[in-house]
């Protein structure tokens, strides 16, 4: 039986309706699902970085304060800024790429988390050399 627009809304068109609807709704359901997993491991993996990060922070921070180097690795980091403002191309080299904290002053443009680099090859408590950065 048609309604007024011509539709017809019988019993057997209901069920096609309510069986389509279920299929969209479980299929729905099931994409938002793995969304939200996909979210949660992408939370989890970013708090476990944001942990890392700050404990290799605090370890490079003792190791560089300890040998002496605030210093030199914030004049590093000034250079370097002077060079990007004056458009003047460089390129870091050496066991810099291990060190977060020249990552994040943005001395060298490899993040070492990311690449599992060691910052004991820049710098350890046992080596009394200035760190190696190297700026061709």
């Amino acid at each position: 039986m048609a309604d007024d627009h011509g539709h017809d809304h019988s019993a057997k068109d209901k069920k096609v309706h309510a069986s389509v609807s279920a299929s969209f709704l479980k299929k729905k359901a099931e994409e938002e699902a793995a969304a939200a997993a996909k979210k949660k491991a992408e939370q989890e993996e970013i708090k476990r970085v944001k942990d890392l990060e700050k404990a290799r922070i605090a370890e490079e921070m003792d190791v560089i304060v300890e040998a002496g180097f605030s210093g030199y690795l914030l004049f590093t980091a000034k250079v370097c800024e002077q060079m990007r403002a004056m458009k003047i191309v460089y390129n870091i080299r050496g066991s810099a790429s291990g060190s977060l904290l020249c990552w994040l002053l943005d001395i060298t443009s490899f993040d070492p988390i990311l690449w599992k680099l060691s910052f004991d090859r820049f710098l350890s408590k046992d080596r009394t050399k200035p760190p190696d950065i190297d700026i061709d």
